[in-house]
């Protein structure tokens, strides 16, 4: 096993057993917590489940099946969690409006092109869901600039895993055409980030779980 592949290796399996932990840290929290909350704890599960499926590969040898699963998953769920946070209309609405434009031209794509679902990593797939995501991101953190928000360490965990995350991602095809060195250094780059947008999850969940225990208390 070449050196890359094998902190790939470690790395994926480490991140699977870290984001399994974080999954039963929201879990036990989330009946005391609001509807976001909620949301994203769903989230992490859905997640959780589809990276289990990929470690062990349940659906496939190359699980790109799967992978149109995660993305358009994690697109739906995350806008759902933005649509919460948001307490305009106007922004609600603008959540709204992406997500009833990305899956229209996603699906058009997957009408018009079938093979787009199976056979390579779908690189519009990944940039519409990303950057919309993204998009929600800043706007959130614009808006807190006028005033205190909540979940700072999970949007902020979004924003840097998610553009890092595009970028290598929307080089898939080439990866897998090419040398295994050279889909290993992108992939091992995504795995480390990964890791740290775990780890801003956890952060948040840290904050979220003192900030109640001193509500408490008080």
């Amino acid at each position: 096993m070449e050196v890359n592949n094998y902190y790939i290796f470690i790395l994926t399996y480490f991140s699977t057993f870290f984001l399994s932990v974080i999954c039963i840290l929201y879990l036990k929290s989330s009946f005391k917590q609001e509807k976001a909350f909620k949301i994203f704890t769903a989230y992490l599960f859905v997640i959780l489940t589809i990276q289990v499926c990929l470690i062990f590969d349940l659906v496939g040898r190359y699980n790109l099946h799967l992978s149109h699963f995660y993305f358009i998953s994690r697109f739906l769920l995350l806008s759902l969690f933005y649509h919460t946070l948001f307490k305009k209309v106007k922004h609600k609405n603008m959540v709204k409006s992406v997500n009833i434009i990305v899956i229209s031209l996603l699906t058009i794509q997957y009408i018009m092109d079938s093979a787009a679902f199976g056979s390579q990593m779908n690189t519009l797939e990944i940039v519409l869901t990303n950057l919309g995501i993204v998009a929600f991101s800043v706007m959130y953190f614009y808006n807190s600039l006028l005033k205190p928000s909540v979940f700072m360490y999970i949007n902020s965990g979004i924003l840097l895993y998610l553009l890092s995350s595009t970028l290598i991602f929307c080089v898939g095809n080439i990866l897998v055409l090419g040398s295994k060195e050279f889909r290993s250094g992108p992939m091992l780059v995504n795995s480390v980030f990964y890791i740290v947008y775990l780890g801003f999850i956890y952060i948040e969940w840290f904050k979220s779980c003192k900030k109640t225990t001193t509500n408490r208390l008080s």
